[in-house]
């Protein structure tokens, strides 16, 4: 909630596309939707891949705010899109990974059963 939040007020503020902040919100509501689905046969964790998104976004939504209260120069944009960049492709392929993990552990447990 917070990391969404976040990244709507960036979004308001014209600071972070809209498209960047929607697809990130879709993925993030969307695995935790189909984590709880799936709690009822295990429980998936979360990846490594997965918690380096979540440290990516913070990173990226922390250098968004750099330039409010600390004027360093234009190079921090070119980092905060860096980041942010990275932090939306490991958004959307940590996204496939968890429903990829799902997928195949269920057709393993439907072969066993």
């Amino acid at each position: 909630m917070l990391t969404g939040g976040a990244l709507v007020c960036l979004s308001i503020l014209g600071e972070l596309w809209w498209w960047v902040t929607i697809v990130i919100l879709v993925r993030e509501i969307g695995i935790t939707v189909f984590r709880l689905v799936m709690l009822r046969d295990h429980v998936i964790p979360a990846s490594r891949g997965g918690k380096l998104k979540t440290v990516f976004q913070s990173v990226a939504i922390s250098l968004a705010l750099l330039p409010f209260w600390l004027v360093i120069g234009d190079w921090v944009f070119w980092v905060n899109w860096t980041v942010m960049a990275a932090a939306l492709v490991l958004t959307v392929a940590t996204g496939v990974d968890y429903l990829a993990a799902g997928w195949r552990e269920r057709r393993t447990r439907r072969s066993h059963a």
